[in-house]
C-alpha cells in the first residue's frame, strides 16, 4: 500500500515555505516545516562544481534538459543571474515555481524516509511508494486563474532528476525519483493565516464570528481579504501592487543619493538596512539611517492604505464593520529597533475604524502563518515536529 503524504507550499518572492505532512501506518501524525531561499541558477553544460559546494546544502535538479542549482552556491556564485519570482510574473506560470515544487518534493521524500524509519535507504526506491497530495497557496486574485494551471503542471511532474556531481565536480550521473501526485488543491493566501490565528487557545466565539481584515504584506504585493465567522468571504479578495520590495527600492535610491554614505549597495545590504535601520560600511563604522527607512515605510504604507481604502469602497463592507486587523507576511516581522511595515499600514487603517489587532502566538513568524494555517485545513493539526 502506498504511503500517503501531503505537501503544503507557499511560493514567496523571497522564500519558499512548505510543510511535509505524513501519517504513519501506526497512526502517528508527523510534520516537517521548511523555509528556504526561492532562488535558483541554471548551470552551463560544462560547469564544474567547486569542492566547497559538494555537500547537502546544495541541490542540483535536472529540468527541461538543463541543470539548476539551489543552495548557498546560488547566491555566492550567481548573484547577477538568479532565477527567482518577480512581481510581474504570475506564480502559477513561473519557472521559479516549477523548480521550487520539485525541490520541495525532493525534500519531502527525504522527510518521509525519516518519518517512516527508512532513513539511509535509497531514495529512488522510497519515492516509488509515496502518493502525494499538494496544496499550494496563491495570492487571492490569482486563485481562480491559477488553480487549473497548477493542477495540470503538478500532476504531470512524474519524476524528479537529481544531478550528482562526481569527485571532480562534473555531473556524471543522476538519481531519478518517482513523483505520483494524486490531488492538487489551491488556497488563497491570507485566509489560511487567519485560520491559524483563530484556532489558537483563548480565542472566543465572539472573535471568531467577527469581521477580520487580513493584510498579507509580501515582497512584491499586499493581499487583502475579509474573514467573517471564521470563513473567507470570496468576493473580498484583492491584491495591491505594493509591498516590502518597494521599501527596499526606496531605501536603495536614498542611499545612492546620500552625500555622506552614498553608494550602490548590494541587495542583501539594503535588506539588512530596512530590517535594522543600520548601515554597516565596515568594521566599527555603522551609520544610523533609521529615519530614512521610516520615511520609506511611511510612503509605501500610504500607497498600500490607498489600495485598501479603494478596495473597501468597492466592496460591500463598511470600514466600521471591521473588528480586527490581522497583519501577516514578511512585512509584519518585527525587528529590534525599527517598526515593521505592517505597523505603518495598520496605523493608517486604524484612523478610519475602531478595530483591534488580532494576536498571534508568540514565537510564530507572521511569514509562516499561511502555511501553518493551510496545514490545519488539510490535517486538522497545528503541531510541528
Amino acid at each position: 500500500m502506498a504511503k500517503k503524504a501531503t505537501l503544503v507550499i507557499d511560493f514567496g518572492n523571497s522564500a519558499t515555505r512548505f510543510n511535509v505532512i505524513y501519517d504513519t501506518e501506526s497512526g502517528i501524525h508527523q510534520e516537517h516545516f521548511h523555509s528556504v531561499k526561492n532562488t535558483f541558477a541554471r548551470l552551463s553544460d560544462d560547469y564544474v562544481v567547486p569542492d566547497v559546494y559538494m555537500n547537502r546544502e546544495n541541490t542540483f535538479i535536472e529540468f527541461s534538459d538543463d541543470v539548476y542549482a539551489h543552495g548557498p552556491i546560488v547566491e555566492r556564485e550567481f548573484s547577477k543571474s538568479l532565477i527567482r519570482p518577480s512581481t510581474v510574473e504570475k506564480k502559477y506560470n513561473a519557472q521559479a515555481t516549477e523548480l521550487a515544487v520539485r525541490y520541495a518534493l525532493y525534500q519531502g521524500i527525504n522527510d518521509v524516509a525519516e518519518f517512516s524509519g527508512e532513513i539511509g535507504s535509497k531514495l529512488d526506491a522510497i519515492s516509488k511508494d509515496i502518493e502525494w497530495d499538494i496544496v499550494a497557496l496563491l495570492p487571492p486574485i490569482d486563485v481562480q486563474n491559477g488553480k487549473e494551471a497548477m493542477r495540470s503542471n503538478f500532476k504531470s511532474i512524474g519524476s524528479i532528476q537529481i544531478a550528482v556531481p562526481n569527485a571532480e565536480g562534473v555531473f556524471a550521473e543522476s538519481v531519478k525519483l518517482n513523483v505520483k501526485v494524486d490531488k492538487v488543491g489551491v488556497l488563497p493566501e491570507g485566509s489560511t493565516a487567519c485560520v491559524y490565528a483563530l484556532r489558537q487557545p483563548g480565542i472566543d466565539v465572539g472573535t471568531i464570528n467577527s469581521m477580520i481584515l487580513v493584510i498579507d504584506i509580501g515582497s512584491g504585493t499586499t493581499d487583502v481579504c475579509v474573514v467573517k465567522g471564521g470563513k473567507l468571504v470570496s468576493s473580498s479578495m484583492n491584491t495591491i501592487v505594493f509591498g516590502g520590495r518597494n521599501v527596499q527600492n526606496k531605501v536603495a535610491k536614498a542611499l545612492r543619493s546620500d552625500p555622506k554614505i552614498g553608494g550602490d549597495y548590494p541587495e542583501d545590504v539594503v535588506a539588512n538596512v530596512v530590517a535594522t535601520g543600520k548601515l554597516a560600511i565596515r568594521k566599527n563604522l555603522v551609520f544610523d539611517v533609521s529615519d530614512l527607512v521610516r520615511k520609506a515605510k511611511e510612503e509605501v504604507a500610504e500607497s498600500i492604505n490607498q489600495g485598501i481604502v479603494q478596495y473597501l469602497e468597492d466592496s460591500n463592507f463598511a470600514t466600521n464593520q471591521i473588528a480586527y486587523l490581522l497583519p501577516v507576511g514578511g512585512g509584519a516581522i518585527r525587528n529590534e529597533g525599527i517598526e515593521p511595515l505592517s505597523q505603518y499600514v495598520c496605523n493608517n487603517v486604524l484612523k478610519s475604524c475602531h478595530a483591534e489587532i488580532l494576536p498571534i502566538p508568540g514565537g510564530v513568524s507572521p511569514r509562516d502563518l499561511n502555511v501553518l494555517g493551510a496545514s490545519m485545513v488539510v490535517s486538522g493539526s497545528g503541531k510541528k515536529n
